[in-house]
């Protein structure tokens, strides 16, 4: 016969474990997200870096295009100047300006290697 006291015991260890549990999974949230940060930020030092901008693409039956194949990011483009803390005015690699936009729209552009 299990008495109270076993009782006790099995919810306290399964408990425990569910802490750990939950505990080992918001850590591993929190470095994939710094993890993300590191990549997608911009430093106002940058000015001059290439990055790409976000192209809002949009499906058309009419013009069989489909959204999910269609490249999410345009560019490189040159970060001309920083407006505030989160807006970039961008230009062509050629120097014609291109507009502003949100750090949420821009990543940082990464030059393919190339291997002879």
């Amino acid at each position: 016969m299990v008495g109270p006291d076993n009782k006790e015991d099995e919810r306290k260890i399964l408990q425990e474990k569910l802490f750990s549990l939950v505990k080992a999974r918001l850590v591993s949230v929190a470095e994939q997200r710094t993890m993300y940060h590191k990549v997608s930020k911009l430093n106002k030092s940058e000015i001059g870096a290439l990055v790409l901008r976000c192209a809002n693409p949009v499906s058309s039956v009419l013009g069989h295009i489909i959204k999910k194949l269609i490249r999410l990011y345009e560019g490189p483009f040159k970060v001309k100047a920083v407006i505030n803390n989160n807006c970039y005015a961008l230009g062509t690699l050629d120097g014609k300006e291109v507009g502003s936009y949100n750090i949420t729209q821009l990543r940082t552009y990464k030059v393919p290697c190339t291997q002879p």
